[in-house]
């Protein structure tokens, strides 16, 4: 026999899974503790950031939906004459309106996407591990052409 599920069952597990609260995501492409290689203007990470989308509460989307916040990345552009590494931060920050209403809705999505690009002179002499406080960037050979180098958390 084929019990149903009561009505008050199911408005209650919706108002329960409206109630969850938004939660903040990355994802890396690039494995960490694997020894990985750049080439010059190569990528030496790149982190995407999201986060959940919001309901009509303000809370998680009960379908799992997700909307992009911003995005870092680190680039091998070289070495100068005096044998210092010069890499590139970049570090976009997506603010969107994006929501069940824009995503599964009619309503527009507006979005503004301001990026900071900050230039970096590493003395791989000196130090061979670059703390950036998110990540660590352990360069085990530095050439003209690459850099190979460890990602730790």
């Amino acid at each position: 026999m084929k019990k149903k599920l009561s009505p008050l069952f199911l408005v209650g597990l919706i108002f329960l899974s409206s109630c969850a609260t938004i939660e903040t995501y990355e994802s890396m492409p690039q494995q960490e503790n694997l020894l990985l290689t750049a080439p010059i203007n190569g990528k030496i990470f790149e982190i995407f950031k999201y986060e959940d989308l919001p309901n009509v509460f303000g809370k998680k989307d009960i379908y799992g939906g997700k909307k992009d916040t911003g995005l870092t990345s680190l680039r091998f552009l070289g070495i100068n004459s005096k044998g210092n590494i010069l890499l590139r931060l970049n570090d976009i920050e997506i603010y969107s309106n994006a929501s069940v209403f824009t995503r599964y809705g009619d309503a527009p999505e507006n979005t503004l996407t301001p990026q900071s690009t900050t230039d970096l002179e590493f003395d791989f002499s000196v130090n061979k591990i670059l703390d950036l406080g998110y990540i660590k960037v352990e360069f085990v050979e530095v050439t003209s052409t690459k850099v190979s180098y460890y990602l730790r958390k």
